[in-house]
């Protein structure tokens, strides 16, 4: 019987609309790095406070997506998706009108918190859309590879912006883009009756939440006046003792937002660390990368965004590579550990040698960094998923989704003061992005070292 194709083009509508908002969540990451400059001198921000453009959207987004996997369990994908890209104009608007950094630093952390209803209710659609194999494992390639890139498409628009709109206008865009978001979900993804109940754990989210950033704040803001002071140690004590009580309270609820048994399923903390470690390596070097193109080699913001347009070819290359041989190997954690090295490897060159082979090696460093990073992620995304206990498979994708966003704002942060203690406007820049990019190449490969331990066959995923 010939399929209609009226109805193909009809089941394709929502794996779309779920892939374009993981585009737009990635985008709205992509946009920081070359803004930065411009905002920092409109605004009169330190290194460290810029570095929270970054991170207060990748930490709210990783702390509360767990909240957003399960209000996508209750009410479907469709409302979450609805409320979110609302959210993410909201927030777009915000940092638009912004008058100050903590206000811009406000919206940003908005943003993320949207991102965080958004993500998982992408993921939820693909689960609900796609059979588990050969399948799944594409989407799941081409989710990766529109994560990828949009963010190369934020690093255009953030550099082009800086130089052609100013930083302000960028925001504006990104709140129309929500909104053209928001009228496909309405549009194209059908709605769901209420399939699961229970409570939220919305205080457990925002507990976990706040003491992650408190914890950064503490880390990277607060110790600007001395690591021995009192807002440094007391931040940090308050963050860890927050995300203290959020553990416990998992461990001692009837319904916790994170059930602690996930953790004891064979090589599942494995893969989550892994994946925590990859992307913070990942966007690292994409932070400094895109900054070393400015700075070092004296390129415009939109000279520098352009230039790394094509690194998005290696981002749909790696995830479409790890997606078509992951069923084929042998030993799952093959494919996370030859992306990981790869991506710390090119790290490290571009630390070493990036510089003195000018924009084209710089460019071109990049493109293998991004392939190794996307193929581990696809490989990393389905063997969570493919790890977790029957029927906590949603729960493992928010992990998944947690670990991606907390390493990535950690590493921002924790980077951004490594390159803040090093002399990176004297006669010899290069050698505090050299410092710097080493030190995101290493969390590369030891995403790799990770899961050297951890076989898991082939045959599992899907």
């Amino acid at each position: 019987m010939t399929r209609d194709p009226r109805s193909a083009t009809a089941s394709r509508k929502p794996l779309l609309t779920a892939t374009t908002a993981q585009f737009l969540n990635a985008l709205h990451l992509g946009v920081a790095p070359l803004l930065v400059p411009s905002v920092q001198h409109e605004l009169a921000l330190h290194e460290t406070q810029t570095a929270w453009i970054v991170a207060g959207y990748t930490l709210a987004f990783g702390a509360l997506v767990l909240l957003g996997g399960r209000l996508a369990d209750i009410h479907g994908g469709r409302t979450m998706l609805v409320l979110g890209m609302l959210g993410a104009t909201a927030a777009a608007l915000v940092a638009a009108a912004a008058p100050s950094g903590l206000v811009l630093i406000a919206g940003r952390v908005l943003a993320g918190a949207a991102a965080a209803l958004t993500a998982p209710a992408a993921m939820e659609i693909i689960a609900r859309t796609t059979d588990r194999g050969p399948a799944r494992s594409h989407a799941l390639g081409w989710f990766a590879a529109a994560g990828a890139l949009g963010f190369g498409s934020g690093l255009v628009l953030g550099g082009w912006g800086a130089d052609a709109l100013g930083w302000r206008h960028v925001f504006l865009l990104l709140a129309v883009t929500a909104l053209a978001s928001l009228a496909m979900t309405l549009r194209w993804v059908p709605r769901r009756e209420r399939a699961v109940s229970g409570p939220l754990g919305l205080w457990d989210s925002l507990t976990c939440c706040a003491g992650l950033l408190v914890f950064v704040h503490g880390v990277t803001i607060s110790s600007r006046a001395g690591w021995l002071t009192v807002p440094t140690l007391g931040g940090i004590a308050l963050g860890l003792a927050l995300v203290a009580l959020f553990v416990w309270r998992q461990s001692r609820s009837a319904a916790p937002l994170m059930p602690l048994e996930i953790w004891r399923a064979p090589g599942f903390w494995r893969v989550i660390v892994s994946t925590a470690l990859i992307y913070g390596a990942w966007v690292g070097a994409y932070f400094f990368g895109a900054l070393m193109l400015r700075d070092v080699l004296g390129m415009s913001a939109t000279a520098a965004s352009l230039a790394m347009l094509p690194t998005a070819a290696g981002a749909m290359f790696g995830s479409l590579f790890s997606a078509h041989v992951l069923p084929r190997l042998r030993r799952a954690e093959s494919a996370i550990v030859g992306g990981s090295l790869v991506c710390g490897i090119g790290t490290i060159a571009l630390a070493l040698f990036g510089p003195a082979g000018g924009a084209l090696a710089v460019v071109a460093l990049l493109l293998v960094i991004v392939a190794g990073e996307t193929s581990a992620f696809v490989a990393q995304n389905v063997t969570a998923l493919a790890l977790a206990p029957a029927g906590q498979e949603g729960l493992a994708g928010g992990l998944f989704t947690a670990a991606c966003q907390i390493g990535g704002g950690l590493s921002v942060g924790l980077l951004s003061l490594v390159f803040a203690a090093l002399p990176a406007s004297g006669p010899a820049p290069e050698a505090a992005y050299a410092v710097t990019l080493t030190a995101a190449g290493t969390l590369a490969i030891l995403a790799a070292l990770v899961v050297v331990r951890r076989a898991t066959p082939a045959g599992r995923l899907g």
